[in-house]
């Protein structure tokens, strides 16, 4: 069964100030949560939610769910100077049609999120790679290893411009963005995509933070044995700042349990 994309949302924020934290207007409600509506086709199988939350060290996601049912954290870029923390959470058969997104965290700082689902996929047969921009460009590459023919590629792409623009790609369709600040982004390959390393660049022309990728291939087909990441890659840049990463891989069979599943975890340092 092929891939086939669902739909894409704009979550919106909760209505502080993507730079400052600041409220942006009189304060109504809660500041520590985003709840948003997102409608999954039909078809779809599996759900990712992109969030940009809070600058470090503060790292206090604390629920994400889709129509009352939660989704596992899948990866995340944290601690990395000069630019918020990043995540993507995952849900697999997640209820379809009109739901509610929610994103809590433990304290109020801004919060922004995007949805895209798909169907015919499966995340067991996945690659992930993870890239930050050691200095403040316009452009970031990054190369991913496709491990199934007829996969997909997903990227979650932060940035910020001072017009508030969204970013660009002659490699990938963007799928959606957060249009009030032109921040966070989803991308995707558009189209399946052969097994094998698929090179992507996103633009932000004007940026004034440090960019950053969160990718991962999905494909149909039966599980892998194990997880296997794909190395990040960038062109050498002169940096103070050295990246961390974790990996969590577990054998196929365990079940998609948030203390369990595979994730990333990069640090900056």
């Amino acid at each position: 069964m092929p891939i086939t994309p669902g739909n894409a949302s704009d979550l919106g924020n909760n209505g502080l100030n993507f730079v400052s934290d600041e409220p942006r207007g009189p304060i109504v409600g809660p500041r520590a949560v985003l709840t948003a509506p997102h409608t999954l086709a039909d078809t779809s199988n599996v759900l990712f939610v992109g969030i940009e939350g809070g600058f470090p060290p503060v790292d206090d996601i604390t629920n994400v769910q889709v129509g009352g049912v939660s989704l596992t954290e899948f990866a995340r870029f944290v601690d990395i100077e000069g630019r918020r923390n990043n995540y993507v959470y995952v849900l697999i058969d997640p209820p379809t049609g009109a739901q509610s997104i929610t994103i809590e965290s433990a304290t109020d700082h801004y919060l922004a999120g995007l949805a895209v689902d798909y169907g015919g996929a499966t995340v067991e047969n996945f690659s992930l790679a993870n890239n930050l921009s050691p200095i403040i460009s316009d452009e970031l590459t990054t190369t991913i290893e496709v491990l199934n023919p007829n996969s997909w590629v997903l990227v979650f792409e932060g940035g910020y411009t001072d017009n508030n623009a969204g970013p660009q790609s002659d490699d990938l369709a963007l799928r959606t963005y957060g249009h009030e600040w032109g921040t966070p982004a989803f991308f995707d390959s558009g189209a399946a995509i052969p097994a094998g390393d698929f090179t992507f660049t996103t633009i932000r022309p004007l940026n004034l933070v440090p960019s950053i990728h969160l990718a991962v291939a999905f494909g149909p087909g039966p599980p892998l044995p194990m997880v296997n990441l794909a190395p990040a890659t960038h062109a050498p840049v002169t940096s103070s700042r050295s990246l961390t990463a974790r990996v969590f891989p577990i054998p196929v069979g365990v079940s998609l349990d948030p203390a369990t599943f595979p994730r990333v975890e990069i640090s900056s340092r």
